[in-house]
């Protein structure tokens, strides 16, 4: 890599970072035979860089660029990995972070990421697969089956905590079908979703919940009064029934 530093009345750095591979994956051992699943490991990597994170530019225009062209994670491979961040007071400029996973799948998202109290990104991101079983099964760490969900693309605002998650006028593809709504997941374990559509293919939603693990919990969360659900769907196609 390499880095420049500027001093002055208008201080500035610049460090430009890239690298061929990169492993997250710690190495097999006897008792974890299996990479971790990054729905699991992801989080947790995420929360150590934030907190390695300085809180602020301190006054100093800052610009980080990383390139990476593979890191390994999960047992499976993020490609072309891009971030683009300027620093700010408070923060930081998510220029663009982008990637390719698993599934044929891109992941594009740029905003602020505020590290003044609370970490909080908030922006605007896309994340489409065109083998959805595939980024899933890697996603969870299970086998992908052989069913194919066809291709799927969610994309809109968004605010995300450590604790919580809120996208608000988030449009869904699915099964050839389009649908409009909101995701919030709260910081007390209460989960909202809200969607509307003139048509909605509500068995391939149902294979995509089951797929990501999420209709397991969203059943533990109705059981505790903890899920509200609004749907507003002229029609619903069922498999054959519609």
């Amino acid at each position: 890599g390499a880095a420049t530093l500027t001093l002055g009345a208008a201080p500035a750095a610049d460090i430009r970072l890239a690298a061929r591979r990169l492993d997250l994956d710690p190495p097999p051992t006897a008792a974890t035979a299996a990479a971790e699943p990054p729905s699991r490991r992801l989080p947790a990597l995420l929360a150590g860089l934030v907190e390695r994170l300085p809180p602020g530019s301190g006054g100093m225009a800052t610009r980080l660029e990383l390139a990476d062209g593979a890191v390994g994670l999960g047992g499976g491979q993020i490609a072309d990995l891009r971030l683009d961040l300027l620093g700010r007071p408070g923060g930081f400029v998510v220029e663009h972070l982008g990637a390719h996973l698993p599934g044929d799948s891109r992941l594009d998202l740029s905003g602020r990421l505020r590290l003044d109290e609370a970490a909080t990104l908030i922006g605007r991101g896309e994340i489409a697969s065109r083998a959805p079983e595939v980024l899933a099964a890697w996603w969870v760490g299970e086998p992908a089956g052989e069913a194919s969900l066809g291709p799927v693309a969610l994309a809109g605002p968004f605010t995300l905590t450590a604790t919580s998650f809120l996208g608000e006028d988030l449009t869904l593809t699915l099964a050839e079908t389009t649908a409009r709504g909101r995701i919030e997941r709260r910081a007390d374990g209460v989960t909202r979703l809200a969607l509307g559509a003139d048509r909605l293919d509500g068995a391939a939603l149902a294979r995509l919940a089951r797929r990501f693990g999420l209709a397991g919990a969203m059943s533990r969360q109705a059981a505790l009064g903890a899920l509200e659900i609004d749907f507003d769907v002229r029609a619903v196609a069922l498999g054959a029934v519609t």
